[in-house]
């Protein structure tokens, strides 16, 4: 239960700090030896089950089917000690 809730801050202060790195157009914040490295917004590729169905699947239209995911944050913490 106490990691969860822990779990929770840390998130709420890294959205905050992503806000933060937005704004002001940052790749990333740093305070004395801990870090927030900041990505932007991404994707990841996925394979898509109904494009495999409506080519037939053979190796080249696999490589076909691939579509870009809902975009997400990528940043994380980084400690310079």
């Amino acid at each position: 239960m106490r990691q969860r809730a822990t779990d929770n801050r840390l998130d709420e202060i890294k959205a905050r700090l992503v806000e933060i790195a937005r704004a002001f157009d940052l790749p990333g914040i740093r305070h004395q030896k801990l870090g927030l490295f900041y990505n932007g917004e991404r994707t990841r590729m996925m394979l898509d089950r109904k494009k495999l169905i409506e080519n037939g699947v053979s190796p080249e239209l696999i490589k076909a089917c691939y579509s870009q995911s809902k975009p997400f944050v990528d940043a994380r913490f980084i400690s310079y000690s």
